[in-house]
C-alpha cells in the first residue's frame, strides 16, 4: 500500500477501489499538499454545502416541512436577501426536481446560509432539525470535540460505498457544533468540490435544449397544412381530426377525474398558438427524435396530446421556479431585466412589517457583507493565511467567481431558449413567406388566364417561342401526350413526371431559370413535395393551366421578359 505523506490509498475509498478512482484520490491529495506548501489552506465549502443540502431533508422532514418553512419565514423573511448572498447552490434545480422539492431545497438553502452567517435562529433551527431527523448521526457526532478526516469518512460509509451527502452534512454540522476538524479534512472539501462540478456538468447536459433538425419544423408544418386542408374538405365536422378528439375526450375525463377542468392543459401552456401549430411542433419533435420514422396524421394527432401535456408541465415548473424566488424576496428573475413593475411597495400607504434593508440605510451593512464573504471558508487550518484581510479577500474572490458562474449558466439558458424560439420563428416565417410567394404567383396566373390582354402586340408567337426556347425551364406535371409534344418543340427544357415526387432529387432543379407547375394534371402530394424543393432552392416559379401551346408560350414569355 503506497502512501503519500500521512494519506493512504484507502483514505477516501474502501477496499476494492478501481484504478481510476485511486488515481483521482492521489491527485486530490497531491493538490492538497501543494496548496499547503503555497499557503493556501482555507478550502472552499461550496461542494460540502451543496451535498449538505442534497441530503439534509429526510422523508419524515418532508411531511413536517410546511411547519418548518412557515416558522423560518416568520422569523427571517426580512433577512432573506442577505442570506441569499452567501451562495446559490444549483442553477437548474427547478428543472431536474419537482416544484415541491425545488421549493424545499431553496428555503432550506436560505436557512443554512443564515446559519453559516451565524444568525442565532438559523443556527438553532439547523441544529434542532439535525437532532430530530438525523438522530443516529447526531448521537455519534455529539461525542466529538475534535474529528479527523478518517472519522468523517467512517461515519459516512454506507456498506461498501461512501455517501457524499453524509460527508457534506457531517462537515457542515461540525462547523455549527464547533467541532474542530483536522487539516486532512481539506482533502474532503476538495473531493466534494470536484464531485459537485461533475454533477453540475451532468445536470447541465441533461437539461440542455434539443432543437429541431434544420428545416424540420418548416417541412412538418407544410405536411400538417396538407393534412389540415384535407381534413377541412370533409363535409361532416365530426369527422375532422377524429383521432385527436377521441383522445381529447379521454384527457378531459382524466382531468375531471382528478377534479380539474377539461381544458386545464391549455390553461397551463404559456405559448399555445392553436391546434395547427401544436400539430406542427409535435410532428417536428417526432421527426427529430425518429428521423427515419414514417408517421401518419393519426399518429401526429395522438402524440400532440403528449406534447401539449409535457409543454404544460414544464411551463408550470418554470413559472413556479421564477415565482418562488420572487415570493422569497431573493434575486429571482420574475421580470425581464429591462422591465420595471408598476407596483412600488414604498408607495403603499401602510406600515411596513418587513422594511427593505439597504447598505445606505442599515448600520453595520459593511460588517454583514464581510460575514457573507467569510461564510464559505472551511475552518480546517490557518497557516500563513491568517491575516483577516487576506481571508476576506479570498472569500470575496470566491463569491464573485461563484456569482459569475451562476450568471453565466443563467445567460446560457436564456441564450438556448432564445435560440430555440428564434429557430422556430425563422422556420415558420420561411414557410409563410413561401406561402405568400405562392399566393402572388397564383394570383398573377389567375389574372393572366382571364384578362386576355396582349402585352406584346408587335411580337409574333414564333418570335416568343424562339426567345424562350433556350431558357432553362422545368415543367412539372402535364398529360403524357402534351409533354411529348412540348419535348419536340423545346428539347432543352426539363419535364418531370408526377411519379418523381416520391424521390425528389433537389439537384435536378439547380441552375434552372424557372419552374412551372401544370395545374390541370398535378396531385396535391406531388405539388407539396416539389414546391418545398423550389422554396428551399429559392427558384422562381409559376403556373400553367392551358394545353394550348401558343397560350403557354405567351404566358412564359411575359413572365420571363416582362420584368
Amino acid at each position: 500500500m503506497s502512501i503519500i505523506g500521512d494519506y493512504s490509498e484507502e483514505f477516501l475509498f474502501p477496499k476494492g477501489v478501481n484504478e481510476e478512482k485511486l488515481r483521482e484520490t492521489m491527485g486530490l491529495i497531491m493538490q492538497d499538499k501543494l496548496d499547503r506548501e503555497a499557503g493556501k489552506v482555507v478550502p472552499d465549502t461550496i461542494g460540502a454545502d451543496y451535498f449538505f443540502l442534497e441530503g439534509f431533508i429526510t422523508d419524515q422532514m418532508c411531511w413536517d416541512y410546511p411547519y418548518i418553512e412557515r416558522d423560518f419565514l416568520i422569523h427571517c423573511y426580512g433577512q432573506l436577501p442577505e442570506f441569499d448572498k452567501v451562495a446559490w447552490y444549483s442553477q437548474n434545480e427547478a428543472r431536474y426536481k419537482t416544484p415541491e422539492q425545488a421549493l424545499k431545497g431553496r428555503v432550506m438553502g436560505l436557512a443554512y446560509n443564515g446559519a453559516k452567517l451565524g444568525d442565532e435562529y438559523c443556527v438553532a433551527l439547523i441544529k434542532y432539525l439535525h437532532k430530530l431527523y438525523h438522530k443516529k448521526e447526531y448521537n455519534q457526532l455529539k461525542r466529538f470535540r475534535n474529528i479527523s478526516a478518517e472519522e468523517v469518512l467512517s461515519m459516512s460509509r454506507e456498506g461498501e460505498r461512501t455517501s457524499f451527502t453524509a460527508i457534506g452534512r457531517i462537515l457542515g454540522m461540525c462547523t455549527l457544533y464547533g467541532i474542530e476538524m483536522d487539516e486532512k479534512c481539506s482533502v474532503l472539501y476538495l473531493w466534494l468540490n470536484r464531485t459537485k462540478d461533475k454533477w453540475d456538468a451532468c445536470d447541465e447536459e441533461e437539461t440542455a435544449f434539443r432543437d429541431f433538425g434544420p428545416g424540420v419544423l418548416e417541412e412538418c408544418s407544410r405536411q400538417v397544412d396538407e393534412w389540415y386542408e384535407e381534413e377541412q374538405r370533409k363535409k361532416r365536422e365530426a369527422a375532422q381530426f377524429k383521432k385527436f378528439w377521441n383522445v381529447d375526450k379521454f384527457v378531459g375525463f382524466c382531468l375531471r377525474h382528478w377534479g380539474y377542468p377539461e381544458d386545464y392543459v391549455d390553461r397551463c401552456m404559456e405559448n399555445n398558438m392553436g391546434l395547427r401549430v401544436q400539430f406542427s411542433r409535435a410532428y417536428a419533435v417526432m421527426k427529430s427524435a425518429y428521423p427515419s420514422g414514417e408517421f401518419t396524421f393519426e399518429d401526429v394527432q395522438l402524440y400532440t396530446h403528449l406534447y401539449s401535456a409535457l409543454a404544460a408541465l414544464v411551463d408550470v415548473s418554470d413559472r413556479c421556479g421564477m415565482d418562488m424566488d420572487c415570493l422569497l424576496g431573493v434575486d429571482g428573475l420574475c421580470l425581464d431585466e429591462d422591465e420595471e413593475p408598476l407596483f412600488k411597495p414604498e408607495n403603499l400607504p401602510f406600515p411596513k412589517h418587513f422594511p427593505q434593508k439597504t447598505k445606505e440605510s442599515v448600520p453595520g451593512a459593511l460588517v454583514a457583507e464581510k460575514r457573507v464573504q467569510k461564510a464559505n471558508l472551511a475552518p480546517v487550518g490557518i497557516g500563513e493565511a491568517g491575516e483577516e484581510d487576506y481571508l476576506t479577500e479570498i472569500a470575496l474572490l470566491r463569491k464573485k467567481l461563484n456569482d459569475k458562474e451562476q450568471e453565466n449558466r443563467h445567460l446560457r439558458e436564456m441564450y438556448r431558449a432564445a435560440k430555440t424560439a428564434k429557430g422556430e420563428t425563422e422556420e415558420l416565417l420561411k414557410k409563410y413567406e413561401g406561402n405568400r410567394r405562392e399566393l402572388i404567383a397564383l394570383r398573377e396566373f389567375a389574372y393572366k388566364s382571364t384578362a386576355g390582354v396582349d402585352l406584346f402586340p408587335g411580337l409574333s408567337v414564333g418570335g416568343m417561342e424562339s426567345a424562350i426556347r433556350d431558357l432553362k425551364l422545368v415543367i412539372i406535371g402535364g398529360h403524357v401526350n402534351w409533354v411529348k409534344k412540348l419535348k419536340k418543340q423545346f428539347p432543352g427544357w426539363m419535364f418531370v413526371p408526377l411519379e418523381a415526387y416520391k424521390a425528389v432529387d433537389e439537384k435536378m432543379l439547380e441552375g434552372k431559370d424557372r419552374v412551372y407547375f401544370f395545374t390541370g394534371h398535378l396531385n396535391h402530394a406531388a405539388y407539396g413535395k416539389f414546391i418545398a424543393c423550389v422554396r428551399d432552392k429559392k427558384i422562381p416559379f409559376g403556373y400553367l393551366g392551358s394545353v394550348n401551346v401558343d397560350a403557354m408560350v405567351r404566358l412564359i414569355y411575359e413572365e420571363m421578359f416582362q420584368e
